[in-house]
């Protein structure tokens, strides 16, 4: 059985991707989560008034957002 952690809320500084950045201009991004192929989730505001955002580099094969968004 491996140790390894294929995913996980990242631990110290995160880079936001441009396009997360461009989405959300200004807004405070807090990394919550980071995927075994990279992915990340960005958490903007909290409580009540949470959104996130999810974003992939592009090409990866192993992540359908559309069926996820539908899901």
């Amino acid at each position: 059985m491996s140790d390894r952690v294929l995913a996980s809320r990242p631990v110290g500084p995160v880079d936001v991707p441009r396009l997360v950045r461009a989405f959300a201009p200004g807004a405070e991004l807090d990394a919550v989560w980071r995927n075994e192929l990279g992915g990340l989730t960005f958490r903007l505001g909290d409580g009540d008034d949470a959104h996130y955002v999810k974003w992939i580099a592009t090409g990866t094969p192993e992540i359908d957002f559309p069926a996820e968004a539908n899901a």
